[in-house]
């Protein structure tokens, strides 16, 4: 294979600075980044941390701009290339095919394609000179996901992974949590890696049209020609959104393609993940999307999970997301965690460390870290709290109600939740949920009485519903918030999701288990409404854990819409009803640490 030398690199401020073009086959090249350590020279080898990238390896800025950084960062983040090398890594970045300056086309993402790639790229790294043979894995986002697919191939070369924010279940975590067509994210997040393909990188904004020429060419492409032949060649990429408008389920077949969703998920590489013994660490947060029970899933469901951390944080993570704390700023560092992995599985380096568990996780409220094996861990219980009109107590009213809830397809979570947080161009400033109280006004709520002690919530709460619409399928919306004692502060807590027509649980076993509530969002398992019927349903809540003051009091509404983030388009509810009390109890259930 051919040899990058040191010789060749490029000096920066804190690193060596390469680039080159791999063969994959006679009409696939992929694009490389390679940053050494400053100190590195001929003869010296080094571990290699690998990120396979969907956003672009790197850019390149315009004359005079260049001068200030060369090349730009983007996605990986500057900060952690200088942290890794520093540390003593080779630090590499691939673009992946139908993206960045690599040839080719994208004939889905997370393909099976796009995989097989990942083992040639590894064999080159580890046939270059500065290469000691061993690999990592790792990223944000989708390249976290791509972090854990690099594990199905079994490459013997990989010693540890580390995803960060990366999707387990395609479908239930990212694209249809709950059932439901998460539309504006796909549809911005199609709208950014379009523009990202066809080396448009002024969608960021003013100062990015200004100063960003576009993605950055190899080294040896000295013209740009085979950028510009790239970036052609990336028109056939496949058009995830229009798929995404066209099914209703995990196992439908998606437009143009032999395959369904699922044959793209992470989830369903299991066994290979598995038996590939590479151990992994696993980084979210609680108001990182649905992601954090992604994270939770891998831990439960894959052995060679060694440690799983989830935080104060969003997606990345980029900010802490902590309501009792003043600043967003991210007190925690990412970097050193990951290199004391790393370390321990490249370098034979271990250090100390002071938490038992598995799964180490943040209690907003308590303002500290715990572990646990299992989750929910073994000291939570499930407590329950029966709805009655407006209110929730621990005993079940002996009378029946019926409350009605008109239908407002003008409510919204707010512009700034942790849906958002899941790529840049969806976030609308600091990650936050701000006017909880005007926002829960347009809902239908149910309070606590003042709790009588501090209750810690921690683990998956739930809701148990008798509920009835007057349409055939309509979307529920259901959230947690603590009241402050001077009901004037609200502290958003969690949330959780449901397409009526995704209500029908199964007995049948699936991938993996999380939880209790037993979904299969297959086409087999969608279930006919017949409007005006009563039906029990049970909506799980994304995972938390969160420490509820004595004298604070619990809140739970329901809505039917969340504009600006989920489809609505197929209800046509105008009315829904919650029954409560005697032989329809309608119940709050959560999981509180005893």
């Amino acid at each position: 294979m051919n040899q990058l030398s040191i010789k060749n690199f490029k000096k920066r401020k804190n690193f060596l600075y390469g680039s080159a073009y791999i063969q994959i086959s006679e009409d696939l090249e992929l694009a490389i980044d390679i940053f050494l350590p400053r100190i590195a020279k001929e003869g010296d080898k080094f571990p290699s941390v690998v990120n396979f990238v969907r956003y672009v390896r790197t850019l390149e800025l315009k004359w005079p701009f260049r001068f200030i950084q060369d090349p730009l960062f983007g996605h990986v983040k500057k900060k952690e290339v200088d942290y890794l090398t520093k540390h003593g890594y080779a630090f590499i970045i691939v673009d992946l095919r139908g993206s960045g300056a690599s040839t080719g086309f994208r004939d889905m993402e997370f393909s099976p394609n796009e995989v097989n790639d990942m083992n040639q790229v590894l064999d080159w790294i580890v046939s270059q000179h500065w290469s000691d043979g061993k690999t990592a894995t790792t990223g944000v986002s989708y390249t976290g996901t791509t972090a854990e697919f690099s594990l199905s191939t079994k490459h013997s070369s990989i010693k540890a992974c580390c995803v960060r924010s990366g999707i387990f279940d395609l479908f239930e975590d990212i694209t249809y949590p709950g059932g439901v067509r998460h539309l504006d994210f796909v549809d911005i997040w199609k709208y950014t890696t379009r523009n990202l393909d066809l080396n448009n990188p002024g969608i960021f904004g003013p100062l990015a049209k200004i100063a960003v020429k576009g993605i950055k060419p190899v080294q040896s492409d000295k013209q740009s020609k085979k950028l510009k032949k790239a970036v052609e060649g990336h028109n056939e990429n496949y058009d995830f959104l229009s798929a995404l408008v066209k099914v209703n389920s995990r196992n439908e077949k998606l437009p143009g393609l032999d395959y369904v969703g699922d044959d793209f998920s992470p989830h369903t590489r299991i066994n290979d993940v598995i038996e590939s013994k590479v151990p992994i660490l696993r980084i979210s947060g609680w108001y990182d999307g649905a992601l954090a029970d992604s994270a939770i899933k891998g831990a439960l469901t894959i052995p060679n999970t060694e440690k799983t951390i989830i935080g104060p944080w969003d997606h990345g993570p980029i900010e802490n997301i902590d309501p009792f704390v003043a600043s967003n700023k991210l007190q925690y560092n990412v970097y050193e965690q990951m290199v004391n992995f790393f370390d321990k599985h490249m370098k034979g380096v271990e250090k100390p460390d002071n938490k038992d568990g598995r799964i180490q996780y943040f209690t907003l409220g308590k303002g500290e870290f715990r572990s646990t094996n299992h989750w929910p861990p073994e000291k939570s219980r499930p407590i329950d709290l029966f709805l009655s009109p407006g209110k929730m107590s621990k005993d079940s009213e002996p009378n029946s109600y019926e409350t009605k809830y008109t239908c407002d397809y003008e409510v919204s979570s707010g512009k700034s939740g942790r849906w958002n947080s899941l790529t840049d161009l969806y976030r609308n400033g600091e990650i936050r949920y701000d006017n909880r109280r005007e926002i829960t006004q347009k809902l239908l709520t149910f309070t606590s009485e003042p709790m009588d002690q501090d209750t810690e919530i921690t683990g998956i709460p739930s809701v148990k519903l008798f509920i009835k619409g007057d349409a055939k399928d309509f979307n529920l919306f259901v959230y947690l918030d603590d009241v402050f004692p001077d009901k004037n502060q609200m502290n958003y807590i969690t949330e959780g999701l449901l397409r009526f027509s995704h209500r029908s649980v199964t007995t049948r076993e699936k991938a993996y288990s999380y939880g209790f509530v037993n979904r299969s969002f297959d086409k087999n398992d969608v279930a006919e409404y017949e409007p005006g019927t009563i039906e029990k349903i049970t909506i799980p809540f994304c995972s938390i854990s969160y420490l509820v003051k004595k004298g604070h009091r619990i809140q739970f509404s329901i809505a039917t819409a969340d504009k600006g983030k989920f489809d609505s388009s197929y209800s046509e509810a105008k009315e829904i009803s919650v029954y409560t009390g005697a032989n329809m109890s309608s119940k709050l259930i959560l999981p509180v640490v005893q």
